[in-house]
């Protein structure tokens, strides 16, 4: 559930980015980032290595602005997708408001998205929350390639 701080009159969330290893999480947040006005745009950081691959996790944490008294606010996480991460990614995944789970389209990364979804419900599992229970957004990212899979 979002934080509340009745102090600050603050309100915020945390969306997680999920799914397999070079999926598109981390240029989501690249996107979204790129996309918001200069002047309330917050600094994105990014942990990762050499290749440009995430090491930890990516957050960009983003003021949406007033609703009444309360200040809104929104920290989007992503995960490392590499297997060897799995970890990371129950420790990233802790908190969350809700899941982005992004798919990657290419044929050859199916299984990748199926082990994905898998861990996904593992780490939920794992704080006690049913993964019906959280609001999941799937996203199937790479739809422009010309062999991409088809959505069902």
């Amino acid at each position: 559930m979002a934080t509340l701080n009745h102090g600050t009159k603050e309100i915020t969330a945390k969306i997680v980015y999920y799914g397999p290893a070079l999926g598109g999480k981390t240029t989501n947040l690249k996107q979204i980032h790129a996309r918001l006005p200069t002047e309330t745009r917050s600094k994105l950081t990014s942990l990762a290595t050499d290749e440009d691959r995430t090491l930890f996790f990516d957050l960009l944490p983003v003021e949406m602005g007033r609703v009444g008294d309360w200040y809104i606010k929104i920290q989007f996480y992503t995960v490392p997708g590499q297997s060897h991460y799995k970890a990371t990614r129950r420790v990233v995944l802790s908190g969350a408001d809700a899941v982005v789970l992004v798919f990657d389209a290419d044929p050859e990364r199916e299984s990748a998205n199926y082990l994905a979804l898998a861990d996904l419900e593992e780490n939920l599992t794992s704080y006690g929350i049913d993964i019906h229970a959280i609001t999941i957004v799937f996203q199937y990212n790479k739809r422009d390639l010309n062999d991409a899979m088809d959505v069902k």
